[in-house]
């Protein structure tokens, strides 16, 4: 199945809208009004809770709990040299690819590919190969979609 996510940069308290193949729309990412930790909600389009994202951003890295129902994974982020590097606990699921530029894809420990996700001019589009994966796989997406980047590292304020 395939997602198409926006970001929106209006004065709404929604960080991202997620369309399905037919531009209809079927998850919204909602901020809550906590300061710290910053905490998304992602619902459905009736607006019933799907699952929860606390970040905790601690030096050069972003750790993302993500929670559905009574199971959880994190997700951290951490900036090295050549790039994010990725790590989940909670889940044998790895990233590969360039989640600095947006464009990176989930594989199992099998090497099976769980999801792809690419960026496009103003939208992400993410491509689940498994619906039991769906919200994990949406919820990874809007964490890496979070931290911010530059495309040209040399412009980069320092």
């Amino acid at each position: 199945m395939k997602f198409f996510i926006k970001r929106n940069i209006d004065d709404s308290n929604r960080a991202f809208t997620v369309f399905d193949e037919k531009g209809c729309e079927k998850y919204f990412a909602i901020f809550t009004k906590t300061k710290f930790p910053v905490v998304l909600e992602i619902v459905d389009s009736n607006f019933s809770h799907i699952a929860k994202i606390r970040q905790f951003p601690v030096m050069d890295t972003s750790t993302f709990v993500i929670k559905t129902g009574k199971k959880h994974m994190t997700l951290t982020v951490v900036a090295g040299k050549c790039g994010l590097n990725c790590f989940f606990y909670g889940s044998n699921w790895l990233i590969r690819g360039n989640p600095g530029a947006k464009n990176f894809y989930i594989i199992d420990v099998d090497n099976t590919v769980i999801s792809n996700h690419k960026k496009h001019a103003d939208y992400y589009e993410l491509d689940i190969h498994s619906s039991t994966n769906e919200i994990y796989c949406l919820a990874t997406s809007i964490c890496i979609d979070l931290i911010n980047t530059v495309d040209n590292l040399a412009i980069q304020a320092v």
